[in-house]
């Protein structure tokens, strides 16, 4: 089975693609303006402030994953303006079957625009039609009220708490809510409200697939 991975999709108002070392300004002022807002709901490496070339770093390691298909980095840009308002992503990937796990952070003064909702369905589509997830995974701390209700608008189901998973960027003990789609939860999830342009299939993983 060869699996057509998309570099680029879009929606009506974003393109959402995969990162290149043309964007580690973009990403910078992005992170750095939403760093308080991104901390307290990720792991370490959202714990420091970020500098420019830890922002290279980053971006050159999500491009080498991104080759060998371990994790797929999106950036999200507004069509009108060009600027980087979001960051989504797939992790814990597993080919065989597939499955992974998404993720996303929205900018600073975007959380209430509608980008979160349409850049992650936009993922959420390409996992299972474009990649041919068979599971797809979302963790929320459950102190994130909003991404709790985020998660459950999309139509992922609520599937368990794991205890004590980890400390935060604070030093506290966490938990984890797992919540989880798969291809017949996607059929009947809220349909987005906006409409997608076009993907463009990238990258190709006939060899990484059994």
């Amino acid at each position: 089975m060869a699996i057509a991975i998309p570099g680029q999709i879009e929606t009506d108002r974003f393109i959402i693609r995969r990162p290149s070392e043309d964007d580690i300004a973009a990403y910078f002022a992005a992170w750095f303006e939403s760093f308080e807002h991104i901390k307290p709901w990720f792991g370490p490496w959202a714990k420091e402030v970020p500098t420019i070339e830890k922002v290279a770093t980053s971006i050159r390691e999500a491009m080498a994953e991104w080759d060998d298909g371990k994790t797929l980095t999106y950036l999200c840009f507004e069509k009108e303006s060009g600027k980087l308002v979001g960051r989504a992503f797939f992790s814990h990937l597993n080919w065989d079957l597939p499955k992974g796990m998404v993720g996303y952070w929205v900018r600073k003064g975007h959380q209430r625009d509608g980008v979160g909702s349409e850049m992650v369905q936009a993922l959420v589509k390409m996992a299972f039609t474009d990649l041919q997830f068979q599971r797809l995974e979302l963790y929320v701390d459950p102190r994130n009220n909003p991404a709790v209700q985020f998660a459950e608008k999309l139509g992922f189901l609520y599937e368990g708490r794991m205890r004590n998973y980890s400390y935060d960027n604070f030093g506290t003990m966490r938990d984890y809510l797992v919540y989880g789609m798969t291809p017949f939860d996607f059929k009947t999830a809220p349909k987005p409200s906006f409409a997608f342009a076009n993907s463009t299939p990238t990258r190709h993983l006939s060899a990484l697939v059994v």
